[in-house]
């Protein structure tokens, strides 16, 4: 698996990069990756279509939504306090 680049996922969502959400994808025939990082918070915010558009879920409400499975990073991998700090 590997991160598409901005082009690649205009290409195959349709969708412009900085707007593509994960709702969008629900009906595409997407899988819905979301790294296992992110579970350790309550609460992420995630594209709300467009740019400048957030939405702040709760991620497990995000993850049964969207049926996302999780993913855990290989590239560089540090704690996720180390990636993700709390704020």
């Amino acid at each position: 698996m590997h991160l598409p680049t901005e082009r690649e996922a205009e290409q195959l969502t349709g969708l412009q990069a900085g707007g593509i959400s994960p709702l969008a994808l629900i009906h595409k025939g997407f899988q819905v990756v979301i790294d296992s990082a992110a579970r350790r918070f309550e609460k992420i915010y995630i594209s709300g279509g467009q740019r400048g558009l957030d939405i702040q879920l709760r991620v497990e409400d995000l993850v049964k939504l969207v049926n996302a499975k999780s993913w855990h990073g290989q590239q560089g991998r540090r704690r996720a306090d180390e990636r993700y700090p709390r704020r």
